[in-house]
């Protein structure tokens, strides 16, 4: 019995050996000498012609510093959660052989303070830095193309990015979370930036946008409560839902030409936003767009604009005027419920169109018994 138990202990401690090795020698840099860490464990590549760093093996060292070679051959890859939550590491120093760092391989490293990446690295992928809460400083290498989803999200200490020329697209919730980010600069062929990706980023200040983006995905800048001033970009077409909700220090808003539709809740609590440019081309606004905008004084809808969707502007308590276009065809329920201080409100057709427009259950609740000023006339608000 005892020698049946001691096999099976054996059987699940060995590692096929070309498979995965750890290195108590054979590692080396480009100039010869084994100032490397040891201990690390390796898997031979499918080619045949390389290796990747497979898993922390032995090693325990505080300050890693991975080989340009391992058994003659070049490291070529940081394994998938190689490092993960290895909270003891301060530095890491890569080879110039890399080419390749897999998802999540130093997520929840929080002694991590800053990292420079090798040239050969084209990718920034998924939640590599993620919960990094050290991180003060990242130095790309000029080939990076994507940053992938969570890649730096919770880095509470990263205070700056800039990312290099040949960035084109930047993944879901990628900056989420960096609380202390306070400066995020784009090149211009950026030309996709997906939902959540600087959510609660709350020291961000301003924002300019690369021409190229179309779309403003859902919570892009939710609870950003330090952003004053968003520039956005000329080819923009659609605000998504949520994109800058709670952003409570947001003052501005010009929304670009090519804009034709406004997403759920997409400025919802946005308590210092006091002038809204409209885009010509606006043909909606979706269900609680402005909603408790408190510092929102006087709305300008322009001419395209069909239908403004439920509670779109609920609350907005210090709104004194309203000038909706001719080509109005329907206000939702409760869209200006609770605007007590409209004074003034105009119709850019005829009185026969206002009447046709059609008006949801309540779209004026607690606002006083005004008229609506049209081209021909006037009529009762209610």
């Amino acid at each position: 019995m005892k020698k049946k138990k001691l096999r099976k202990i054996l059987s699940l401690l060995y590692i096929p050996a070309f498979v995965v090795s750890v290195s108590a020698c054979g590692g080396e840099n480009s100039d010869g000498k084994k100032s490397y860490s040891e201990g690390l464990a390796y898997v031979l590549n499918e080619d045949g012609a390389s290796y990747t760093v497979r898993n922390v093996g032995l090693c325990e060292d505080r300050n890693v510093i991975v080989p340009d070679k391992y058994k003659g051959k070049p490291v070529t890859r940081i394994g998938e959660s190689v490092f993960m939550s290895a909270e003891y590491l301060s530095s890491v120093t890569l080879p110039k052989s890399l080419t390749s760092i897999e998802p999540s391989a130093f997520s929840g490293c929080t002694g991590l303070t800053s990292i420079v990446l090798p040239e050969k690295i084209t990718a920034i992928q998924d939640s590599v830095f993620y919960d990094c809460t050290g991180l003060t400083s990242i130095t790309f290498p000029e080939n990076i193309t994507n940053i992938g989803d969570s890649a730096f999200r919770g880095c509470t200490s990263l205070t700056s990015v800039t990312l290099p020329e040949k960035v084109t697209s930047i993944g879901n919730s990628a900056f989420r979370d960096c609380t202390s980010l306070t400066s995020v600069t784009l090149p211009e062929k950026v030309t996709s930036i997906e939902g959540w990706t600087f959510t609660l980023c709350r020291a961000l200040t301003s924002f300019t946008f690369p021409d190229g983006i179309t779309s403003i995905e859902e919570y892009t800048f939710g609870t950003c409560s330090g952003l004053t001033s968003v520039i956005l970009p000329e080819s923009l077409t659609t605000i998504k839902n949520n994109a800058f909700s709670y952003c409570t220090s947001l003052t501005e808003i010009v929304l670009p030409e090519k804009v034709t539709s406004i997403g759920v809740n997409a400025f919802c609590c946005c308590e210092s936003l006091e002038n809204v440019v409209f885009s010509e081309n606006l043909a909606s606004i979706g269900d609680w767009a402005f909603q408790t905008c408190t510092s929102l004084t006087s709305i300008a809808f322009s001419e395209g604009l069909t239908t403004i969707g439920y509670r779109a502007f609920v609350d907005c308590k210090s709104l004194t005027s309203i000038a909706f276009p001719e080509s109005l065809t329907s206000i939702d329920a409760e869209t200006f419920k609770g605007c007590r201080s409209v004074k003034s409100i105009t119709f850019n057709g005829t009185m026969e169109q206002w009447n046709n427009v059609q008006k949801g259950r309540d779209w004026c609740k607690s606002m006083p018994k005004i008229k609506i000023v049209c081209s021909d006339g006037e009529v009762d608000i209610r």
